[in-house]
This record gives C-alpha cells, sequence and structure tokens, in this order.
C-alpha cells in the first residue's frame, strides 16, 4: 500500500494530503480492520467531521481552509484502514491546510498551473489560437 503523494500539501499528525486545481485529496489512516459501516464521514461546505464508531473522539474534525463542493465530494476506505478523502473545491483557491488551526504550507510555493484539458472547450479554444500565433 502506497501513501498518496503531498504534492502542493504537507503531512501532520492526523492526516497526508494533496491538492491540485480543483480538488483536494486527503489520507487518513484509521483502525485496522475497520469497515465503511464503522466510519461516520460528514462533509459540508465549509467543515468536516469523521468518526469512527469505535473511538469516543473524532478522527478529524473543524472548519475547512476553504468551501468544498460536499456533493461532489466522496471517500473511500483503502485495505480497511485507510480513509481516502476527496474533496471538490468550491473555488480556485490555493489551500494553505485542510482544516483550520492544522499546519500550513506556504502557499506562494505552491505549483498552480493549469493543464490545458481543465479549461472549458471556448477558453481551450481560445489558448490553442493563441499558442499558435505565437
Amino acid at each position: 500500500m502506497i501513501d498518496i503523494s503531498t504534492y502542493n500539501g504537507d503531512s501532520t499528525e492526523k492526516y497526508k494530503w494533496s491538492q491540485a486545481f480543483n480538488e483536494v485529496q486527503v489520507q487518513i489512516d484509521i483502525p485496522e480492520g475497520s469497515k465503511s459501516k464503522d466510519l461516520i464521514v460528514d462533509l459540508k461546505p465549509k467543515k468536516i467531521m469523521i468518526r469512527h464508531k469505535s473511538l469516543d473522539e473524532p478522527i478529524l474534525a473543524g472548519d475547512l481552509d476553504n468551501p468544498i463542493k460536499a456533493e461532489d465530494s466522496y471517500w473511500t476506505l483503502e485495505d480497511n484502514k485507510r480513509l481516502i478523502l476527496n474533496l471538490t473545491k468550491a473555488g480556485e483557491a490555493i489551500w494553505a491546510t485542510v482544516v483550520k488551526g492544522d499546519k500550513t504550507i506556504d502557499t506562494k510555493k505552491v505549483d498552480n498551473s493549469k493543464n490545458l484539458s481543465d479549461f472549458d472547450v471556448e477558453t481551450q479554444g481560445h489558448l490553442r489560437k493563441v499558442l499558435y500565433e505565437q
């Protein structure tokens, strides 16, 4: 089992995370042997709360650094011991952390370049025209 990349992100005591232009991926280690039904994952536009039914305290809870599209975000369980969150950003902001109050990164050092395919079709056409003319 391979850890997720921390490209444009970082590691904290609770999780590892990375970000792309429009999403944040978070890896959280949970008690080994966990099943999906053991987890309560509550994703709201500005808040996150993850609980394991066998633990008294939440695994992760707090205000998100920036809003997400909760309805487009999802989670998966890997090898019954790792939770992977895929959070869809509500805007194109570069995040300094996942949960406010956690360790932050220097957002000026983040690669925020976009692939041509990340743009809508009309913008792609305009960019191709500009590149061709150069």
